[in-house]
């Protein structure tokens, strides 16, 4: 009886003991556990970025704000004495504007009057002028007959002048209704080409 007693016991503690041995060990990871968790997935792995890439816009060239792109180029540096086609419409506007110095100044022969002569026409026309200001009656009957001019030279622009024999001077015929009761009379406005710029030479021979 007592020796089977001691053999339970002895079985007893062996068990024991292989449960505390097992308990004991350090624990390893296998292999392929270990390779699992060292190998970065693709997924941790860091993207590469590309660098951006330049791309050089094309060049145009500078167009201002306010420009049209319809509208025709105009050569503002162009002498409108140049030709009679520029000349005749540049004296209308003169006259519809009532700027009688810049008319006389520009489109007076350079030899018609001597320096002095050329200077005291222009003082007289700045003086009629300021006479014209101070009355309004006055201004009002001048501006009147500029403007009638104006329409005499404005009829030119359809009309084929009539050109002396050397070409430098070219004629105009129109005609303009009397003060009185009569019938029309004719009046003929030449124009003297100097140094490749056209003036007015006179009305029917005398001064305009």
């Amino acid at each position: 009886m007592k020796a089977k007693k001691l053999a339970l016991v002895v079985l007893i503690l062996a068990i024991v003991g292989v449960g505390l041995w097992w308990l004991m060990q350090p624990t390893v990871a296998t292999p392929e556990k270990t390779a699992q968790v060292l190998t970065p997935t693709k997924a941790d792995a860091p993207k590469q970025v590309a660098p951006p890439v330049q791309v050089e816009l094309p060049k145009t060239s500078a167009v201002p704000a306010n420009a049209d792109a319809t509208s025709p180029t105009v050569d503002a540096s162009a002498d409108p004495q140049a030709d009679l086609k520029t000349a005749i419409p540049n004296i209308v506007n003169l006259l519809r504007l009532g700027d009688i110095y810049t008319l006389k100044k520009t489109y007076t022969p350079p030899n018609k009057l001597s320096p002095e002569q050329f200077q005291q026409m222009l003082n007289n026309v700045v003086q009629g002028m300021g006479r014209m200001e101070e009355n309004p009656k006055l201004r009002e009957t001048m501006h009147a007959a500029y403007a009638e001019t104006a329409t005499h030279y404005e009829s030119f622009e359809n009309e084929a002048p009539t050109y002396n024999a050397s070409g430098d001077e070219a004629s105009y015929t129109y005609a303009i209704q009397p003060l009185f009761d009569g019938d029309e009379s004719q009046r003929t406005t030449t124009f003297i080409k100097i140094n490749g710029k056209w003036y007015i030479k006179g009305m029917d021979g005398g001064n305009w």
